[in-house]
C-alpha cells in the first residue's frame, strides 16, 4: 500500500467519524450519544495515527506530541459521551462542543485536502496583501509587488508575491482561527445579538491582523532585521514575531468572546468540571456540583451557574 492510499483510508474514516460525531445529536436521545461516542473513538484513533505518522515519518516530536494530547482528549469526551448514553443524561456542553469540533474539522480537513478550495483561499488572501502594499506604497524591492501564479508543491498551493521576496500558503491566510472562533459561535446557545458581535470582533480582527502580519514577516525579511538573536531574518519575523503577535491577538479575541459571550466559557468550565459528575448531578443540560465541591469559576468568583459565591 502506498503513502498517498493509507492517507487516503485515514481521511476517509476520518470523514465517517466527523459525520457521526457532528449529527449524532439530531438522532433519538438513546442513539445520539453512542454515534458520537464512536464520531469521537475514531477521531482520537485517527489523532494516534498521526502521532506514529510524525514520527517516522517527519521525526517532528513537537507535532507528535501535540497529536497524542489530542488522543488524550478526545477519549476522555468519548467516555462521557459513553456515560451519557449509560445514564440517559445530556450536558449542553458536551453537544456545543461535539457539533463544533466536527464542524471545524470537517471544514478545515475540505481546505487542506481539496486543492481547488485551498488554492483559492491562498490566492485570495496573496491579492489582498498584493493590494494593501501597493496602497501603502510599500515597495520592497523598488517596484510594485505583483501576483504570481498558483501553484501546488509537497506543502500545498502556494502564490508567489513577485517583488516581496515571500510567498503565501495555506498557513499564511488565517483560516484555521477564522474557521474555529465562527463555528463555535454558530453552535453557542446565546442571544443573537451577543453572538453577531462577537463575530465581527473576532473574524474580521484576525482577517485584518493577518494581512498585516504578512506584510510585516515581509518587511523584517526584506530589511534583513536579526535583532542580534538570528541569523535568518524570515525565520524570526515568521516563526517568533509573527506567531507571537498572532497568539497575542488571539489571547485578546477570547478575553473579548468570554466577556461578551459569558456561555461559552460556562461550556468550557463544564468541560473541565467533567471529572467531577459524578459527585453532583446533571439538571437541565448543566452539570450541578454539591456545596461541598468547588467548580470551576471565573474572575469575577462566578460559579458555572452564573450565581455568586456565598459564605
Amino acid at each position: 500500500m502506498t503513502n498517498s492510499t493509507f492517507l487516503g483510508l485515514l481521511d476517509a474514516g476520518l470523514f465517517m467519524g466527523l459525520a457521526s460525531m457532528g449529527l449524532g445529536y439530531y438522532f433519538k436521545p438513546r442513539i445520539r450519544h453512542s454515534l458520537v461516542m464512536c464520531g469521537y473513538v475514531i477521531y482520537a484513533l485517527y489523532w494516534g495515527f498521526w502521532s506514529v505518522l510524525y514520527m517516522t515519518w517527519e521525526n517532528n516530536p513537537t507535532n507528535a506530541i501535540f497529536t497524542v494530547m489530542g488522543v488524550g482528549v478526545f477519549a476522555y469526551l468519548a467516555y462521557h459521551e459513553y456515560l451519557n448514553h449509560t445514564r440517559n443524561e445530556y450536558l449542553t456542553a458536551m453537544h456545543w462542543a461535539a457539533k463544533g469540533t466536527a464542524l471545524t474539522a470537517f471544514l478545515y480537513l475540505m481546505i487542506e485536502r481539496v486543492e481547488a478550495v485551498g488554492g483559492y483561499i491562498v490566492y485570495a488572501t496573496a491579492w489582498q496583501t498584493m493590494k494593501i502594499m501597493n496602497w501603502i506604497g510599500y515597495e520592497p524591492k523598488g517596484f510594485p509587488v505583483t501576483l504570481g501564479n498558483l501553484f501546488y508543491d509537497a506543502n500545498g498551493p502556494r502564490v508567489p508575491l513577485h517583488g516581496s521576496g515571500i510567498a503565501i500558503i495555506l498557513a499564511c491566510t488565517g483560516i484555521q482561527a477564522m474557521i474555529l472562533f465562527f463555528v463555535f459561535n454558530i453552535y453557542l446557545k446565546a442571544d443573537a445579538k451577543r453572538k453577531f458581535k462577537a463575530f465581527l470582533m473576532t473574524v474580521p480582527v484576525i482577517y485584518v491582523a493577518n494581512q498585516f502580519r504578512n506584510i510585516a514577516i515581509i518587511f523584517m525579511t526584506e530589511r534583513n532585521i536579526t535583532l542580534g538573536i538570528s541569523d535568518d531574518a524570515f525565520n524570526l519575523a515568521h516563526n517568533w514575531v509573527g506567531k507571537g503577535f498572532s497568539f497575542l491577538v488571539l489571547i485578546g479575541i477570547v478575553i473579548y468572546t468570554f466577556k461578551v459571550l459569558p456561555e461559552a466559557l460556562d461550556n468550557l468550565f463544564t468541560l473541565f468540571d467533567l471529572h467531577k459528575r459524578d459527585k453532583g448531578k446533571v439538571s437541565q443540560g448543566k452539570l450541578v456540583l454539591p456545596k461541598n465541591e468547588k467548580p470551576t469559576e471565573d474572575k469575577d468568583g462566578k460559579e458555572e451557574s452564573g450565581l455568586e459565591k456565598t459564605d
